[in-house]
């Protein structure tokens, strides 16, 4: 409860966060305008991410980025089963990392909202594919490197049965009851219907909205949605120092997961 009254907080009336914990670097700013609905200017004189590590559930992490260069510690990859993490094949990971902490030193400039924490990244499934056995052992093993937020920028099943004997929950439970915080996407089907593990209680489930803070038509929504933030035409890092622009509840939490 206390971690829903912490994210209620940084929430307007119509839902659209207005802090974020971010970095010192401001080149970014002006070509992301997320960055300035979230007022991360007046976020970075308070705090800037310093002795965070947030750990990245998705398809990996270009570590070699120049927007994420430093910013990428060895992680572990629990979809193929070997490898620690720091390279992306699919581009989903790379780009939730850099709206996380990105620098803003590469030539797209992208920066996060918390530019000096650090990046675990964790291997749960490639692009559009996340499994549930990866991120409870990837939660696990969170849990055990005292990593104190988890991103999970991805969905799993919308049947609340399977998800009740889903050994994943039995380990976000855990997580929680450690005081971790775990954020992850509503989903991106335009329904009311809970998608897990976003709709586990006590979890972060975020939807997004757009510039005019209006929810994305393809978002997620319903009681059981905690958060909204930016995440319709979000600006972001792609391996091999590419860019690209995308929407979805996926960015939305990565912004939470910064704050």
């Amino acid at each position: 409860m206390r971690r829903l009254l912490r994210a209620a907080s940084l929430l307007t009336a119509s839902g659209m966060l207005l802090l974020a914990t971010s970095g010192s670097a401001t080149a970014g700013v002006s070509n992301q305008w997320a960055l300035q609905k979230l007022r991360a200017k007046e976020a970075w004189k308070y705090t800037q991410g310093e002795g965070v590590t947030v750990a990245v559930l998705d398809t990996g992490v270009d570590a070699t980025h120049p927007d994420l260069r430093g910013q990428v510690v060895p992680g572990k990859d629990f979809h193929r089963g070997t490898g620690d993490g720091t390279t992306d094949q699919h581009g989903h990971g790379t780009a939730m990392a850099s709206l996380i902490a990105g620098t803003g030193n590469g030539s797209g400039r992208v920066l996060g909202l918390a530019p000096r924490a650090r990046i675990y990244p964790m291997v749960t499934g490639t692009y559009g594919s996340s499994y549930s056995n990866a991120r409870e052992a990837a939660i696990k093993h969170a849990i055990a490197q005292g990593i104190k937020v988890i991103n999970i920028s991805a969905g799993g099943t919308k049947d609340p049965q399977l998800a009740e004997n889903s050994p994943e929950k039995a380990a976000i439970e855990e997580a929680l009851r450690r005081d971790v915080v775990i954020v992850a996407a509503a989903g991106n089907d335009g329904l009311s219907t809970p998608n897990y593990p976003a709709a586990y209680p006590g979890v972060i489930a975020v939807t997004a909205v757009d510039k005019n803070g209006k929810p994305w038509a393809e978002t997620q929504h319903g009681p059981w949605v905690t958060v909204a933030a930016p995440g319709v035409d979000i600006y972001a890092a792609e391996p091999g120092g590419k860019y690209d622009t995308g929407s979805g509840t996926s960015q939305a939490t990565a912004y939470v997961s910064a704050t």
